[in-house]
């Protein structure tokens, strides 16, 4: 937590280099004319996170984590409708601040992210391999 808040500080106070690299446009790799990936940095560093983060399982995990073909079913199926929809009905509340219902609208219409799944699974000492492959999978659907 403390390289976190030192990165978080020093992007703050000199925010130049990430200027700069975010401008950068890496050519990337191109399978239509719209959709490209790997055109920025950012896109770089969350190709390596998960890259690293897949590194890290050991195969048994993998292997068990893709013979469970129903939860991964189930997984998909409530990260990419069942939650979307139950966005639909939280929205519906009045909670006296519109930007907070919006706000609530877009939590529940994304899927679930890298620090969201997996990490949140691993500190739980869940199936990370299973979140792991939830999470990639979800988001590229």
């Amino acid at each position: 937590p403390l390289m976190l808040i030192f990165v978080i500080v020093f992007g703050y106070l000199v925010p130049r280099p990430g200027d700069v690299l975010d401008g950068l446009n890496l050519g990337g790799v191109c399978f239509k004319e719209d959709l490209c990936v790997w055109e920025s940095i950012g896109s770089l560093c969350v190709t390596f996170i998960f890259l690293i983060s897949g590194l890290k399982l050991k195969t048994d995990a993998i292997k068990k984590a893709f013979s469970s073909w129903v939860v991964i079913l189930v997984g998909i199926a409530s990260i990419l409708f069942i939650t979307p929809l139950l966005g639909f009905a939280i929205v519906k509340i009045d909670y006296g601040i519109s930007e907070f219902a919006i706000g609530l609208a877009i939590f529940f219409a994304m899927p679930t992210t890298l620090s969201s799944g997996p990490i949140l699974v691993g500190q739980a000492k869940g199936n990370v391999a299973l979140a792991l492959l939830l999470t990639v999978s979800t988001n590229i659907l």
